[in-house]
């Protein structure tokens, strides 16, 4: 593996994440790299050669993600109030 290869993955992650709404300082940088290097030594682990492409290890990274990036799911309002059997006063007919 390159690493340009390494670098345009990071750069994905990255940008992956603050698309998402994390803000990116130094201690989710340094997360997000731990999370590559866990990626990484996975491959290692399964006996996969250094030749690791790029689409592999960013899929590797992005399985990963939710375990180190939790989505934080938002609430979304009703968007009326529930409606509600009712009368409106007519009279009856016959």
């Amino acid at each position: 593996m390159t690493a340009q290869t390494l670098q345009r993955v990071v750069v994905r992650l990255s940008t992956y994440l603050t698309e998402s709404g994390v803000t990116m300082n130094r201690s989710k940088s340094r997360k997000l790299l731990k999370m590559l290097d866990d990626a990484l030594a996975e491959t290692v682990g399964e006996g996969v050669a250094d030749d690791v492409s790029e689409a592999q290890l960013l899929s590797r990274a992005m399985d990963r993600l939710p375990d180190y990036f939790p989505v934080v799911e938002e609430a979304i309002p009703a968007p009326a109030p529930p409606l509600l059997r009712g009368s409106i006063g007519y009279r009856a007919h016959g």
